[in-house]
């Protein structure tokens, strides 16, 4: 529960801060594809947000039932992400 833990936070932080970035960079230029991925990191934001919670909640934990490698998969989506927005 602390490797899931932990990743969950992570994957909050790392949504949030990129959804920001996204958000604002639509606002500036008004490209369409930033604002679908900057709802993209909100969506991770919310499920993040949710496992977080469920800390402190065991029965929502329970519910959610997230595993490691999951957790994983949606950083390394959070990352692949943030690639695309980057790149020139």
């Amino acid at each position: 529960m602390l490797l899931e833990g932990a990743l969950a936070a992570v994957m909050l932080g790392l949504a949030l801060v990129l959804a920001v970035v996204a958000l604002v960079a639509y606002r500036r230029t008004g490209q369409r594809r930033l604002l679908l991925v900057g709802l993209a990191f909100v969506a991770f934001a919310a499920k993040g947000g949710a496992f977080v919670a469920g800390l402190f909640l065991p029965a929502l934990w329970a519910a959610l039932q997230p595993a490691a490698p999951v957790l994983a998969l949606d950083l390394g989506i959070l990352l692949v992400l943030y690639g695309a927005v980057a790149s020139p």
